[in-house]
């Protein structure tokens, strides 16, 4: 099922196990993680146990260090494109239309279920609190205090007679 996974390391058990295939950084170095984060390869498996004394720790060379670090800045562009592929550049100004999430829960004693309730609310940016967070009101003007960039979405107007706010 799928291609074989390429085992080189005995920490790479217990991971593809538990978080499925390493990242490719790993195969890039060459060096486990551990090694790299703490200069030592820590033992994973039972076999090691009573040999601790055993192991060396593997002095990494200046040079080294430096290839290193520049296989993991090579590798970093690749990632940020691939971690903000869907990611949208959002950034709202003073006087936006947007659409709130609507958090609400159920309540069976008045009869209220929250599948059926709207999901996202109209909303107007009356301030700009931070670099992602906007104090919002409702279409009524009532304050509906600060929200998160990760809770709105933009509302594209036609006109703006469909929203009757004045602050």
């Amino acid at each position: 099922m799928g291609r074989q996974k390429n085992i080189r390391y005995p920490f790479q058990l217990i991971s593809i196990d538990l978080i499925g295939p390493l990242p490719k950084s790993t195969n890039v170095t060459g060096f486990t993680p551990s090694f790299l984060n703490f200069g030592r390869t820590v033992p994973c498996y039972g076999d090691y146990y009573g040999q601790l004394s055993k192991l060396s720790n593997e002095p990494i060379s200046l040079d080294t260090r430096e290839q290193l670090v520049n296989d993991v800045n090579q590798l970093s562009p690749l990632y940020r494109d691939v971690y903000n592929l869907r990611k949208r550049q959002l950034r709202f100004k003073k006087g936006d239309f947007v659409w709130k999430r609507n958090p609400v829960l159920s309540d069976a004693s008045k009869g209220f279920a929250k599948k059926l309730a709207p999901k996202y609310v109209k909303a107007k940016v009356i301030e700009i609190t931070g670099s992602v967070t906007y104090r919002l009101v409702d279409l009524t003007g009532r304050n509906l205090g600060v929200w998160h960039i990760k809770d709105l979405k933009p509302c594209y107007v036609n006109n703006e007679d469909d929203f009757p706010i004045d602050n």
